[in-house]
């Protein structure tokens, strides 16, 4: 379904509220949660139409820098710009923090990054308390693409 230019696109806090569509989004994209409550607060945000949930972001704050997760786009309203538009809000968030670099992990869309301005980096290129996320230590596959974008000059 193509998203016509005058729809409005709405991106907010996600909240418990969005907790059955959230999830749902999720798992749909091959991310399971580590902790499906804590995909909520003022890190996370869901980009809505109408209501109707059609993305979701977050960046957890570990120290000086960002691990941006749960990048995902219901399927029948990808390629449209809302992943690229989830993960600005999400990066201009990181920047209103003053936070130093963002990373993340992908299985599936390291060129997609790439194209938004990330590099890849070695895994053990992230700093300390990135590093020791559950998501970076435990949760992501070894084979995971490490990926960086430097919001500052370190």
């Amino acid at each position: 379904m193509a998203i016509s230019p005058d729809s409005e696109i709405v991106f907010e806090p996600a909240t418990e509220y969005h907790l059955t569509a959230v999830s749902a989004l999720l798992h749909s994209a091959g991310l399971v949660p580590l902790d499906e409550t804590s995909q909520f607060g003022e890190q996370y945000v869901v980009a809505q139409l109408d209501g109707e949930v059609l993305g979701v972001a977050g960046i957890e704050i570990h120290g000086a820098d960002g691990l941006l997760r749960s990048v995902a786009v219901d399927a029948e309203f990808r390629s449209q710009g809302i992943g690229a538009a989830l993960v600005e809000d999400r990066l201009d968030y990181a920047r209103s923090l003053g936070l130093r670099g963002v990373y993340l992990l992908t299985t599936t869309a390291p060129g997609w990054f790439e194209r938004l301005g990330f590099e890849r980096v070695d895994r053990t290129a992230a700093p300390e308390p990135v590093a020791a996320s559950q998501e970076w230590s435990h949760a992501c596959p070894s084979s995971s693409v490490a990926m960086r974008l430097l919001l500052r000059p370190t």
